[in-house]
């Protein structure tokens, strides 16, 4: 049997087994795991920007909040 393509997420696990076992496969990366990265990374870099000086309430969440 002949495997040319698996989608896994980004974890280390998945990444060298499929590398191990599947020599010719290509990998393509979960997209949900892709953008739930993005969205972590931009979380992170908004907090820690947060603790160097206050930013405007409606960074949170990106948009400009009516009060």
């Amino acid at each position: 049997m002949h495997i040319a393509e698996v989608v896994c997420d980004m974890s280390f696990a998945f990444l060298s087994a499929v590398e191990k076992e599947f020599r010719s496969a290509s990998v393509t990366v979960d997209w949900f795991r892709v953008v739930q990265l993005f969205i972590k990374t931009v979380d992170d870099v908004r907090k820690l920007e947060g603790k160097q000086s206050k930013l405007p309430d409606h960074t949170r969440w990106g948009r400009t909040q009516r009060r």
